[in-house]
């Protein structure tokens, strides 16, 4: 019997591996425990008329595991886009644009989800493309 359930559980193991892994390799949001994962993505922001480029990873602490499975759905993750297409080159490249755009995403999330849940948010990608006129 024992012989029989450890390598099921290794392939089980694995195969749970492999759908997070191909979850981030497709830029969907991945709930581990407590933690979100946002792979790096990129939205159009606007740059005094041009066309500038946010790229953007990050992770999120929750307070609990449903919170975090609450907010990495792809519905979360669609109003995550709509609310950064709304920004613009200028306010993320300012001196603090970076922490007032980390509180503001906190905000957003914890609306999508209903409650204050998301603690902590920590930066995996943060690249700002100037765009041309």
């Amino acid at each position: 019997m024992r012989r029989v359930a450890l390598p099921l559980l290794a392939v089980f193991w694995l195969a749970c591996w492999g759908l997070a892994g191909q979850a981030l390799a497709q830029g969907e949001p991945v709930a581990r425990g407590g933690v979100v994962t946002y792979p790096s993505f990129e939205v159009n922001v606007d740059d005094n008329g041009g066309l500038g480029r946010l790229r953007l990873g990050f992770e999120v602490l929750f307070t609990d595991e449903l919170g975090a499975k609450a907010a990495a759905t792809l519905q979360v993750r669609e109003s995550i886009l709509l609310f950064l297409r709304g920004k613009t080159a200028a306010e993320l490249l300012a001196p603090k644009g970076r922490d007032r755009l980390r509180a503001e995403l906190l905000a957003h999330i914890n609306t999508a989800i209903g409650s204050p849940k998301a603690v902590k948010l920590f930066y995996l990608d943060y690249i700002v493309v100037k765009g041309t006129p």
